[in-house]
């Protein structure tokens, strides 16, 4: 063992190394309407109807996954929610199928004011491993995570937008930072989400 440290630590050893650029293994990770329908039958025929009922309003609403931990259900003919995700308070109204479907597998339960009764990362696993079920068979060209239909969401809102007082108000109702959403975008801006 050398004794004199600071000479280990002034060499720079890979000074004069080159390195192969980072090829990424998947494609970017956005989920056109074909792959979301794809997914959405590859998660029936694995028996995932829990998995799917959530997909579905995830996708719909463009939440964040974790929006279920301290969900309070505020009206229960609305369908009408409210809840804390990462800081801010989120509300909005769940479709009539979306609720039946959600109480049914314990997703939330209305009796209980809406507390989770179950952790959610049951989704994440079952959804990755679908995608990764039909990227195996070349049906979809990346395998996207939960997260990913979040970002689906925006983009397609924040693309709909007709002019810039519109854009802004779509990146405000999803993030406290424009960049943020700016950086969505930028991420799947060579997408064709109808393919």
């Amino acid at each position: 063992m050398m004794r004199d440290y600071p000479k280990v630590f002034t060499l720079n050893h890979f000074a004069d190394m080159r390195y192969e650029p980072v090829i990424p293994k998947y494609r970017k990770d956005a989920i056109t309407n074909t792959a979301f329908k794809r997914i959405c039958i590859q998660l029936v025929d694995d028996g995932r109807i829990d998995v799917l009922s959530v997909v579905k309003f995830l996708e719909r609403t463009g939440e964040r996954v974790g929006i279920f931990k301290n969900m309070v259900i505020t009206n229960k003919r609305t369908f009408a929610y409210s809840a804390t995700s990462k800081g801010s308070v989120r509300s909005g109204n769940f479709t009539k199928e979306e609720f039946r479907s959600l109480k049914l597998y314990g997703i939330i339960d209305a009796k209980n004011n809406g507390d989770q009764l179950q952790s959610l990362n049951f989704v994440q696993h079952a959804f990755k491993r679908a995608c990764k079920k039909l990227f195996d068979k070349n049906k979809i060209e990346c395998i996207p995570s939960v997260h990913d239909l979040r970002r689906r969401r925006i983009a397609l809102e924040y693309l709909a937008a007709k002019n810039q007082l519109e854009s802004v108000a779509v990146s405000r109702r999803f993030h406290k930072s424009v960049q943020t959403t700016v950086s969505y975008i930028e991420s799947v801006a060579d997408v064709k989400w109808t393919s």
